[in-house]
Parts: structure tokens; C-alpha cells; sequence
């Protein structure tokens, strides 16, 4: 199965439009049998937004998989739609279906959704000085930043006269925490004062009670943060961290190290057909090429080397992309390893 995988042009979309998706999907049937596959659409890549299921028939054709779908906030719960996005359309994305190639079952559109983006830019009271009992006329002033015009917008003015200020900062359940919920039941909106030290590679970020993302802070941060209207937030500590995992040694293939190269282009990238697939060096020592036929169709990955940068390329054939690892010299042997981001 192939994804049509032609370069589109960024589709505008807006809030609340109904659109249909629509992928076409060429099958080189080499059984000669029919069948059905099951097509999904992802929204930035993860969240699953629906999926359809198209049947095949013996030899080649293409077959088209359709969808509906409302673009609108929390069509999954905590996705916000508005804003630059991808999404990806996967044929037979389980790999329930043997296939020769299986990195060319996907394909990824850009998309733009247009929304309404409103805030108050100012407050005006027509008396300075109220006194009690007075009648205050307040005029509120909303510019919206968005790219959608918005209508019938509802505006709500709360009384502040009662908040209440809490300090925890002697608590010790609100020091050094890795996350922590506050919530407070009679509560119409919140701001906390926050005192963060945060290091390179961390975060500190406020989710509402849906866990939607309301404001991060990546460097140390001292004051108050905005306004929330909500009455149980959570406040999370996010360390993200480089690692380095061990793939194969440079020296030991074609040899002993083989089979672990072959795992990790089967592991990290769908290419099952190196299971059983060629594996030769250059004679320069620069090249590791793996290659497998399968009647008429070649499937290939070259691994280049380049020692004094201590990185090499891995460019697979029917894949547009360039993917790079790294390599160190140790014991005399260079060794080849990838990068994994990791939450600590």
C-alpha cells in the first residue's frame, strides 16, 4: 500500500467547519488477493481523529478512504484545534497486512485552523470614586488577535472584593514537588506567586482540571502567574533529558553485530524486509549498505560514516528523510548510538 505522498498545499481551515478527508491509497497487490485495509487520520501525528476501513481487490488500483470530521476544540478530550497542524493519513497502521515496504503507508498534510482569539485590553469605570450603593456603568474593551470573526460572544465581570490570598510557601508538599494539585472548591478563578529555579531542559507547567495546558514556564520564574478561571489546577515539574542508546559496532559489520543492526532498522523504522536482507561494507570502510530484492523492487539503507565529525547518515530508499547518529571511538572501535529524549 502507498499513501498518495504528493506535496499539498497548506488547507485553511476554521473552527466549527465540517470538512471530509479524503486519501487515496495505490496497492501493489504481488499475491494476487483481495482484502480489506483499515485507513486512520491523526491530528498531529498522535491523537486519532477517525478511521475507515476500504477493500482491494486482486492486482493493482487505488482505492480512496474517506472520513467526517468537525474541527473543534477537545473533538478529543484536551486537543485544541487552532493554529498550524499536520495530519496524517496510515494505511494498515497495526501492520495486520504483510507488506515489502512498509515505509510508504503514510502520508502528512499541513494544515492551518483558523479561530477567534479574544482577550480584554481594557476596563473603563464612568466613576473614579464609587461610593456604596452607586450605580457603575463598566465598559470592557475586547480586540480579538485571532484569524475568525467571532459573534454572540457571552462577556462575564466577577467581584473580586472577597479573593483570598493563601501563603503555602511553608508547606512542604509545595516544595520541590513533581506535581501537585490545588484546588480550592469555592474558588471562581485562581493565580498562584511561583519562585522557580528551573535548569536547562526543564519546565514547569499549569494544567486545568480537563489536564489542558494553561501556561509553562521554561526558565526560573519569580511573580504571579495569570489569572485562571478554575478552581482546581495542577502544577507539574517536566525534566527532560538526552540519552544516548548503544546500537551496533562500526568494526563488527558485517559480522558479529549484524543482527543488531537489522533490529534496529526493523525496530526504529518498519523495514521488515531487512530481516533477510545483503548486508556489504565499502571497500573505503566509509559505507554500510543493506539491501534486499524482492522480484522487480529493491529495498536498500545506507549508513555513512564520517569519523572526524564523529556522525553518520542513515538514508533509507523510498524515504525522503535523513537521519543522523552518532559515533564514538572506544576500545579502538567506533560505536554507533542513537539519541532518546527521556522524562526524569
Amino acid at each position: 500500500f502507498v499513501v498518495d505522498n504528493k506535496t499539498h498545499n497548506r488547507m485553511e481551515l476554521a473552527t466549527g467547519m465540517h470538512v471530509t478527508l479524503n486519501a487515496s491509497v495505490n496497492v501493489t497487490n504481488h499475491a494476487n488477493q483481495g482484502g480489506n485495509v483499515n485507513i486512520s487520520f491523526y491530528f498531529d501525528n498522535e491523537t486519532l481523529i477517525n478511521e475507515t476501513s476500504v477493500g482491494f481487490y486482486k492486482g493493482n488500483g487505488t482505492e480512496y478512504g474517506t472520513i467526517e470530521w468537525e474541527v473543534v476544540d477537545d473533538f478529543v478530550e484536551g486537543v485544541e484545534v487552532a493554529g498550524n497542524h499536520t495530519i496524517t493519513v496510515v494505511a494498515d497502521p497495526e501492520n495486520e497486512i504483510y507488506e515489502r515496504n512498509e515505509s510508504n503507508n503514510a502520508s502528512t498534510w499541513q494544515i492551518h485552523v483558523m479561530a477567534p482569539e479574544l482577550t480584554v485590553t481594557n476596563i473603563a469605570f464612568d466613576t473614579e470614586r464609587p461610593e456604596k450603593g452607586d450605580t457603575v456603568n463598566i465598559t470592557v474593551t475586547i480586540a480579538n488577535l485571532g484569524d475568525k470573526n467571532a459573534t454572540n460572544v457571552n462577556l462575564s465581570v466577577y467581584d473580586w472584593a472577597k479573593r483570598c490570598i493563601e501563603n503555602v510557601a511553608g508547606q512542604a508538599e509545595y516544595s520541590g514537588f513533581s506535581g501537585i494539585e490545588v484546588k480550592r472548591g469555592n474558588a471562581t478563578a485562581m493565580r498562584l506567586y511561583l519562585d522557580l529555579d528551573i535548569e536547562e531542559g526543564g519546565k514547569v507547567c499549569i494544567y486545568d482540571s480537563m489536564d489542558r495546558e494553561l501556561k509553562c514556564y521554561n526558565d526560573s520564574f519569580y511573580g504571579w502567574t495569570p489569572w485562571m478561571l478554575e478552581n482546581d489546577i495542577t502544577v507539574k515539574t517536566i525534566n527532560t533529558r538526552i540519552k544516548t542508546v548503544y546500537l551496533f559496532s562500526w568494526d563488527d559489520v558485517p559480522g558479529n553485530d549484524s543482527e543488531r543492526l537489522r533490529r534496529f532498522l526493523i525496530d526504529d523504522y518498519g523495514c521488515d524486509w531487512a530481516e533477510n536482507a545483503e548486508i556489504v561494507k565499502t571497500d573505503d570502510n566509509k559505507t554500510i549498505r543493506v539491501t534486499y530484492v524482492y522480484g522487480d523492487i529493491v529495498y536498500s539503507a545506507d549508513l555513512t560514516i564520517d569519523v572526524q565529525n564523529e556522525t553518520a547518515t542513515l538514508k533509507i530508499r523510498y524515504d525522503t528523510k535523513t537521519y543522523r547518529l552518532i559515533v564514538k571511538k572506544e576500545n579502538d572501535k567506533l560505536k554507533l548510538y542513537k539519541t532518546e529524549p527521556y522524562v526524569v
